[in-house]
């Protein structure tokens, strides 16, 4: 069977619940996403968008796996350029384990083609994405900043948060993160209620609640 994959691993000073909290929490996703979200309800089988105010959403799927705080599986597709669209739905997992006083996040993007115009963006916009994670879980600020690897003349690519076209070897981001990071504390609050929902075996009530349509 043909696929395309990207694999990315990394070790946050955090809990596992903290970590799960950070990827599903809508505020503090916008800080590290480069304004960009998850417009879902964070159930299994719930549809999912990746938006930012005024722009239309560039990716979509279905919630698949959800095991907070430990295992969460996105259907994938991108909607903005066509030969990306066309390749269908891939699959996006994260997997997030303790480590010592650390959490390990493994995320794992597949499509079920050869040569995945899809992977080949995403493949340079996930590095980013998951280094500003780590630096805004473990200093409060995220590690790029707006403007950061801008190329003149070269038009985004909103299916791969904001980057180029180009090849996995040659292409860096257009990134833009809010200036002000949310608060830790609405962290801290999110993760308690992610380690409640995993004892009751639940979805936290205090997740984003709008729906995709």
């Amino acid at each position: 069977m043909s696929e395309s994959r990207f694999v990315y691993v990394t070790y946050i000073r955090t809990t596992p619940e903290k970590l799960w909290a950070a990827l599903t929490t809508t505020e503090f996703m916008k800080a590290y996403f480069f304004g960009y979200t998850f417009d879902t309800s964070w159930q299994k089988d719930a549809p999912w968008q990746l938006v930012k105010p005024g722009e239309g959403p560039t990716d979509s799927g279905n919630i698949v796996g959800f095991d907070p705080p430990s295992r969460l599986e996105l259907s994938w597709r991108h909607e903005m350029d066509a030969a990306a669209r066309a390749e269908g739905y891939g699959r996006c997992l994260f997997e997030i384990a303790p480590a010592g006083e650390a959490s390990k996040l493994t995320v794992t993007h597949t499509m079920p083609v050869d040569n995945s115009k899809t992977i080949a963006m995403i493949s340079q916009g996930w590095p980013q994405i998951l280094s500003n994670l780590k630096s805004l879980i473990e200093t409060g600020k995220a590690a790029m900043k707006p403007g950061v690897g801008k190329s003149k003349g070269r038009r985004p690519s909103a299916a791969s948060h904001h980057l180029s076209l180009r090849s996995q070897s040659s292409t860096s981001a257009r990134v833009g993160v809010p200036s002000r990071p949310p608060k830790l504390r609405h962290l801290r609050a999110a993760a308690t209620e992610a380690k409640r929902s995993a004892r009751a075996g639940g979805s936290p009530s205090t997740s984003p609640s709008t729906n995709a349509p």
